[in-house]
């Protein structure tokens, strides 16, 4: 008796070890910009994807470290806290500096071997099939190359996976948002009086901030509050050499706008899924309403009932349209079923990505999965998709 209930947990526990054993891909991807005319008019409201759901394989190997901003341990912190305190601030307020425009090809500096239970690896140059392709379709009229790298991952269902985030391109973030608007300028304060410091990092003079009006808290730059709740330098105690925390956050460069950014989710659900999250960036104009300014200045200082009989006397001539500058994010969400080897182009008016999925030599403890030989009848794509909401769980 006691035999066949051992023998009957060991089968139940079977499918469970199946389940957990990983099976590893090789991804290699090539996106690109088509320059030509196109008569779609693409969405002024600009819907982002949720970048901080992918993993970030391209910052680490284009962003130069600085070994010099290291926190202070803690008996450093002892000994003297004021100098720590600095330091978190100047940690606080890093900028990482990006290449502009990124480069098109983002490889590991050396080859990487993959251990399961890690996450996706960005693959070394020797893994890029692509590079024929790449210069092939380079050199065709109103092509422009944005990203080609290659990486490797252990394939999860959908509710499990992880997509990669991948951007490159132009760096936009001097001249719009990241919902597509002109950048105000800056604090011409800020302009005026900004210094840097022994790390490269923009403080304020004195003479600034003394030219400057105590706004108080209801009146400094929300960009700057956010910063300060996030790292606590609003708490710290500003050090004798001069350094302000809310100075130097205020001086950090606008976050990157990229051409191309997104998320980039492959899984495994019997079959193996693509599904793409990007935008693609591209500057035009947009007509925007705009209060006729004298009818501003009219209605300034009027009384409650004559503001009220004011607004209601506006017509369609006390409202004109002028083109501004606007950021238009393009967007490429698909989820399709593919098949591991082939060569798979997703088309569209704008973007083009090249992708292929390739079997691989598998980690240790992992397992080579095998992908049914025939296709499913009907259309089996998920209705949700993994990257902004996740719900269809395998």
């Amino acid at each position: 008796m006691i035999r066949k209930l051992a023998m009957s947990a060991a089968f139940c526990l079977l499918p469970l070890s199946q389940a957990m054993a990983e099976s590893w891909f090789e991804v290699e991807v090539f996106l690109f910009e088509r320059n030509q005319p196109s008569a779609e008019e693409w969405p002024e409201q600009t819907r982002l994807p949720a970048f901080a759901k992918g993993r970030d394989l391209i910052s680490p190997v284009v962003i130069p470290q600085d070994t010099s901003l290291v926190p202070c341990s803690e008996e450093e912190r002892l000994v003297d806290s004021l100098r720590c305190d600095a330091m978190d601030i100047q940690i606080a307020s890093f900028a990482p500096s990006y290449p502009n425009p990124m480069p098109v090809k983002v490889v590991a500096p050396s080859q990487v071997v993959a251990e399961p239970g890690a996450g996706a690896l960005l693959m070394d140059s020797t893994k890029l099939q692509f590079n024929d392709a790449v210069q092939q379709l380079s050199r065709e009229s109103g092509i422009t190359p944005l990203l080609h790298m290659s990486w490797q991952q252990a394939m999860q269902p959908r509710h499990a996976s992880t997509p990669v985030r991948l951007f490159g391109g132009e760096n936009f973030a001097d001249r719009f948002t990241a919902m597509g608007t002109l950048r105000p300028p800056l604090d011409p304060v800020m302009e005026g009086g900004a210094s840097t410091n022994a790390f490269g990092l923009a403080i304020t003079s004195d003479s600034a901030q003394s030219a400057a009006p105590d706004t108080g808290s209801n009146g400094a730059d929300p960009q700057v509050l956010i910063a300060s709740d996030d790292t606590g330098v609003s708490g710290l105690q500003q050090p004798e050499n001069g350094l302000d925390g809310t100075s130097m956050l205020r001086n950090r460069p606008p976050a990157p706008v990229w051409q191309l950014d997104g998320l980039l989710n492959i899984y495994l659900s019997h079959y193996l899924y693509i599904e793409t999250d990007l935008v693609l960036r591209t500057p035009g104009t947009r007509k925007v309403a705009v209060e006729d300014e004298a009818l501003q200045s009219q209605s300034y200082g009027q009384s409650d009932n004559q503001a009220a009989g004011a607004s209601t006397a506006k017509t369609d001539q006390q409202i004109a349209f002028e083109e501004q500058p606007f950021l238009f994010a393009i967007p490429l969400t698909q989820n399709r079923r593919v098949r591991s080897g082939q060569v798979h182009y997703f088309d569209h008016p704008k973007l083009g990505m090249v992708i292929q999925i390739r079997k691989m030599t598998q980690p240790t403890g992992a397992v080579d999965v095998e992908e049914p030989s025939t296709e499913p009848e009907g259309d089996d794509t998920p209705e949700a998709d993994v990257i902004n909401q996740q719900q269809n769980q395998d």
